[in-house]
């Protein structure tokens, strides 16, 4: 998931009635924002990448990578019973981001290409 406001929670795995938390195998999100929580539940692994994400992250099995992101979890290694293993780095330290098409007001389409930041968070 990429350029996202969730105005709430965001949860990253299916919850089935009946059965529990899903299996799910991880992800990427990037320039994200999330007002409420977020919850990993049941990825494997997830790079999470300039994201605020402020208000708290649980779940996750066995790796989570959070780069650049305001709000994620201190790093601690290796999965144990209070979660996943963590790396978190204050500061994405070069990041080119894709280019992408947008729409402005009449129509008409733009190409946009970023340039390149450094030492970026949130």
């Amino acid at each position: 998931l990429r350029r996202l406001m969730v105005g709430g929670d965001l949860m990253l795995a299916e919850w089935k009635k009946g059965v529990g938390m899903g299996y799910s195998s991880g992800g990427f999100l990037g320039n994200v924002q999330v007002d409420g929580s977020l919850a990993a539940g049941s990825q494997q692994q997830y790079c999470i990448r300039n994201a605020d994400i402020s208000r708290g992250v649980t779940g996750g099995v066995w790796s989570m990578v959070y780069v650049g992101s305001k709000g994620a979890p201190s790093s601690r290694c290796g999965a144990s019973k209070d979660g996943a293993g963590i790396v978190s780095v204050d500061s994405t330290p070069v990041i080119a981001e894709k280019p992408f098409i947008g729409v402005d007001g009449e129509g008409r389409y733009h190409l946009h290409v970023p340039m390149a930041k450094r030492n970026q968070a949130g």
